[in-house]
């Protein structure tokens, strides 16, 4: 009974021991199990961390890229974030030029310097382009280690890079760039944030490329500014020394002399025109270049009282004054100027001296040749019309003593407020001006009607105070100066016949001119022995 029992307990120990086995070792595997869970996870852990890494560099990338429109900066960045991760010496970054049409290196790492030179991928339809505008990632060698387009990258030097793996720059419909790198292999993980990384750069480039080509734009749009700033200022001037041409010698600045400008300014002596190369000249020149001016004066009493000047000073028992009597010829005997006939009558004379328009003197005298004729009749002339507005007071914007030209305008006029210089020509408190311009329109009333407007556009409110107006359009020069101009002698080619007017001088302007010409004239009157 006693061994039964013995033996019943010691089934029971075995039993249990087998059970107490059985739970050890599903413990045991249990153990293992979560080891190997434990590690997968670990791996999943790292894997995530990675991720998240990435993820996070791929953050920091994007507000690197945002606003930085350098390229030269951006690819450094670019290239050596995939260097970073990738872990790897030797890539390159291509990218478009849209000038030139093609990809080139901008920047490389580990490579030789020539490569930035001799390598230039040029798309054409085939497959590269076609994995290239795919957008994705792509290896450019097969499981030998050679290129799978070797053709293609023979042509264009593309395996001076010594990739071995392609990564498209892309926006939407846009191939920024191409990044090679050389490495033996990419897994997902790296492959996805090459991707990422380049599909951000692609946008950071393409806003570069924009911003550039705005900036070039604008830069070229600033130079353009700039130079037409310039040529506005020079067509200002061009426009103020044509205006000035016109009151100076009658005709265009086309036609004017550039001593004539000079001269008529002040600024030269016009006895030496032609020497406008002399040392002594070149302070006027600067002064003409600097905007001073001489002053200048003007008759008390008005104009006629030069001529009354004049008449009052010849003698009453030796001249007679005849007026208003037409001459109509010249008469000349054996080659000699002995009087002239009027519609009143003949005056027989030692000398006669003839102030009319010299382009008129062959119509007067036979004894002139063709030639003298001819050369003549180049004489040209301009009408100038002068406006007189009396004023019924005093403008501070016409107080100055002197003249002014208003240039802006397709009527430009010559202002002299004459009444500055003499009181006497205007009523007490009032003013009297007078504004000048060429006349360059065929009808005299349209060219009225144009200065009219240019006067009050040019000082506002002097129409309301304008009291009475009065017209007059002259011939004030008798002879234009121009670079073609023909000037006679005052010793004319007739014996005894002798010329004054502004006709015959090229020197100053108006009355100053016609006196110079009078000048002239008397020497020659006194050379030929009429005079002692």
């Amino acid at each position: 009974m006693k061994k039964r029992e013995n033996s019943s307990e010691t089934e029971n120990s075995g039993s249990q021991l087998a059970r107490l086995k059985q739970q050890v070792n599903g413990k045991c595997a249990e153990i293992l199990k979560l080891k190997q869970d434990n590690k997968q996870l670990n791996e999943q852990i790292k894997k995530l961390d990675k991720q998240v890494f990435d993820l996070y560099t791929l953050a920091q990338a994007g507000k690197t890229f945002t606003g930085n429109p350098d390229l030269r900066r951006l690819s450094e960045v670019f290239t050596s974030m995939v260097q970073d991760r990738l872990g790897i010496k030797k890539c390159a970054l291509l990218l478009h030029d849209r000038n030139l049409k093609l990809y080139t290196v901008i920047k490389a790492h580990g490579l030789p310097h020539e490569v930035q030179e001799n390598v230039q991928y040029k798309p054409a339809e085939g497959s590269l382009w076609q994995l290239i505008q795919a957008g994705e990632p792509f290896s450019v060698k097969d499981l030998s280690g050679e290129l799978r387009l070797e053709t293609v990258f023979r042509e264009n030097n593309l395996q001076l890079l010594e990739s071995t793996y392609w990564v498209p720059l892309k926006t939407k419909n846009y191939v920024v760039g191409i990044l090679a790198v050389k490495k033996e292999a990419l897994n997902e993980d790296e492959l996805t944030f090459l991707t990422l990384l380049s599909s951000q750069a692609a946008v950071a480039f393409n806003s570069a490329f924009t911003y550039q080509t705005l900036e070039a734009s604008r830069k070229e749009l600033d130079k353009q500014m700039h130079l037409l700033a310039i040529l506005y200022d020079v067509s200002k001037a061009l426009h103020f020394i044509d205006t000035l041409s016109y009151f100076l010698s009658g005709m265009s600045m086309e036609l004017t002399p550039a001593w004539r400008m000079l001269g008529g300014s002040g600024y030269l002596d016009e006895d030496k025109e032609a020497n406008l190369r002399a040392k002594n000249h070149i302070e006027k020149i600067k002064k003409l270049a600097r905007n001073n001016y001489y002053g200048h004066g003007y008759p008390v009493g008005g104009i006629q009282k030069i001529t009354d000047a004049v008449i009052a000073s010849m003698p009453e028992r030796n001249v007679t004054i005849r007026k208003n009597e037409e001459v109509l010829k010249i008469i000349s005997e054996a080659g000699r100027a002995v009087g002239i006939v009027t519609d009143q009558g003949r005056y027989n004379a030692d000398i006669v001296i003839y102030s009319g328009f010299m382009k008129n003197l062959p119509s007067l005298i036979s004894d002139v040749d063709s030639a003298y004729s001819k050369n003549l009749s180049k004489i040209r002339q301009t009408r100038t019309m002068v406006l007189w507005v009396g004023l019924k007071e005093k403008m501070p914007e016409l107080s100055y003593i002197g003249s002014e030209i208003y240039y802006n305008t397709n009527t430009p006029y010559w202002a002299i407020p004459v009444s500055n210089y003499d009181p006497a020509l205007a009523p007490k408190n009032k003013q009297l001006v007078g504004f000048s311009t060429t006349i360059r329109e065929d009808d005299d009333q349209k060219q009225l009607k144009k200065l009219r407007n240019t006067i009050y556009k040019a000082i506002p409110g002097i129409k309301s105070l304008i009291e009475f107006e009065h017209i007059q359009v002259t011939i004030p020069e008798k002879a234009a100066i121009t670079i073609d101009t023909y000037f006679p002698s005052p010793k004319s080619p007739v014996k005894g016949l002798y010329l004054v007017g502004t006709d015959t001088d090229i020197r100053s302007m108006g009355v100053t001119r016609a006196s110079y010409s009078v000048l002239e004239a008397l020497k020659f009157i006194q050379k030929d022995g009429f005079l002692q």
